[in-house]
């Protein structure tokens, strides 16, 4: 289908009655289901290269500055177990991963310095095993006392994470949340391996655009055949709005219908109404607009005709006037 032709379509399926009757008594589904294809592939590049854009550059960050910060900061001496949910160390201590200048950006604000720490790894509970344990911060070179309980524990070592035998602990908009470690997989951290992980993952971001916008655009693309199905139950609407005006319409007729019908809908739903919350969601964004322009393009008049005499008749013309003997 040429992009013209796809254009002439796509106005023609928001608003064309001669074009439905057509749709509706001569169409194969094979045009219809191509025409959907063709404009779900459009969109689904055209989302793909947009919210690569904006995802590709964090990503990229993340996978080489970020982590290369990360694992130059990892003391040599700590040794992490992760082992059946539980984190442990060789050696009965405080590990501390300092924080860098160039990570400092991402977490501080105008009000809110950055943390003196990314991580803090206390696995044997030495910080809340007394008050007189010191916690030092790079930003003042003071000791600080920590107190026991956890929400104390966590500011007083002003780090981003605190990783505890059983828990990884962070500040989440001012809220500490404890994730569990339960579902962590089973593994053996050490700096040699954090650096070999580190080398793989700024090798493996040189591959993160392609990698990122193919697996954005098969995702959009099944989200977008998702509908496909959806307007199953979207033909028995466009069945009910036929027959109550009057128009004799069978089931795969009036799929054929809904799947033109939903042109609309996708298109304010993909640039516009995806940022609005329920009740503006795909579903009820689809059924008003079939509801709708179902009721505007089934005409009657029209669909009768094409059906009646496989195109659409022409006004009568006017008889000549007979010549008086």
């Amino acid at each position: 289908m040429s992009f013209k032709h796809l254009v002439s379509v796509i106005r023609q399926s928001i608003y064309g009655p001669r074009f439905y009757a057509h749709v509706a008594t001569q169409l194969p589904l094979k045009e219809s289901i191509r025409y959907f294809y063709s404009l779900v592939l459009i969109l689904s590049v055209v989302l793909s290269l947009v919210l690569g854009a904006a995802l590709i550059p964090t990503l990229q960050f993340y996978m080489t500055s970020v982590l290369g910060s990360a694992v130059s900061g990892f003391p040599s001496d700590l040794t992490l177990h992760l082992q059946n949910g539980l984190a442990t160390t060789d050696e009965v201590k405080v590990y501390t991963i300092p924080m860098t200048d160039d990570l400092k950006p991402m977490f501080s604000d105008s009000t809110h310095p950055a943390p003196a720490n990314l991580l803090v790894v206390d696995t044997d509970g030495l910080l809340g095993a007394t008050s007189s344990v010191i916690a030092t911060s790079p930003a003042t070179s003071t000791s600080l006392a920590v107190p026991a309980s956890i929400e104390d524990r966590f500011k007083a070592t002003s780090t981003v994470f605190l990783l505890t035998r059983d828990s990884l602990i962070t500040d989440k908009d001012g809220t500490i949340a404890t994730q569990s470690l339960s579902g962590a997989p089973n593994l053996t951290i050490t700096k040699a391996s954090a650096e070999s992980f580190a080398g793989k993952a700024a090798r493996l971001a040189r591959w993160t655009a392609p990698i990122v916008i193919f697996g954005l655009f098969i995702a959009f693309m099944a989200l977008y055949s998702l509908i496909l199905a959806f307007l199953f139950l979207g033909a028995l609407v466009v069945l009910i709005i036929a027959r109550i005006k009057k128009i004799q319409l069978s089931y795969a007729a009036s799929y054929r219908v809904a799947l033109h019908l939903s042109t609309l809908g996708i298109l304010l739903y993909t640039f516009v109404l995806s940022w609005f919350p329920w009740p503006l969601q795909a579903p009820t964004t689809l059924t008003l607009f079939l509801i709708v322009l179902a009721w505007v393009n089934l005409d009657p008049v029209l669909i009768a005709s094409v059906s009646g005499e496989g195109k659409i008749a022409e006004a009568p013309a006017a008889p000549k006037p007979t010549a008086k003997v």
